[in-house]
């Protein structure tokens, strides 16, 4: 069976598009939903409204202000890299008031006190702080591992049992404990 994967749409669709959209806007504003769904809804609508500040027109007359569309939207849909890890990430940006704030996404809670006047700044924290999450849940590394097992043959330790089942972080404070140690058995 061959699934259809492009559309046409006519001037006059993307108006009821474009007005649906407004619609879903203005109930969302009366409803104080999520701030970002409320963005990206915005987002959209500027993307549409571009749309047809972009479509060709035929003006039949020197007065004729508006004149008549010339062009349609092809809408095709193209292959994409799925990542579910956004969904995942316990962290996002929304706007608050004139400025951006990261807050925790169940909870919707600004993290920390700070609000950041530009966007990418935000962002910007906002991935570490992502980054940081997953750095925890990540399992030991190759060099962790053994950068572990030659801290322990100098201190003429025993390898910790569950070394293989220990995290980024869990291994990360176990080497500058193991290292801090080193150091004191030089002195």
């Amino acid at each position: 069976m061959d699934t259809q994967k492009q559309w046409i749409l006519s001037s006059l669709d993307l108006s009821h598009l474009s007005m649906a959209v407004a619609t879903e806007i203005a109930l969302h504003k009366q409803s104080r939903i999520v701030a970002h769904h409320l963005q990206n809804l915005e987002e959209l609508a500027a993307k549409l409204a571009a749309i047809q500040e972009a479509t060709g027109r035929i003006y039949n007359s020197d007065d004729d202000m508006e004149g008549e569309p010339c062009e349609r939207l092809l809408i095709t849909l193209i292959g994409q890299e799925y990542s579910d890890q956004w969904h995942e990430n316990p962290y996002t940006v929304i706007p608050s008031g004139n400025k951006w704030a990261v807050v925790d996404k169940q909870t919707l809670r600004l993290v920390g006190e700070k609000t950041y006047a530009q966007r990418t700044h935000a962002y910007r924290a906002c991935r570490r702080l992502n980054a940081a999450h997953w750095e925890g849940k990540a399992p030991i590394s190759e060099q962790q591992l053994s950068s572990i097992r030659k801290l322990c043959e100098h201190l003429s330790k025993p390898e910790p049992g569950n070394i293989a089942s220990l995290t980024f972080l869990s291994a990360r404070k176990l080497i500058q404990q193991l290292t801090s140690e080193y150091k004191e058995a030089k002195q």
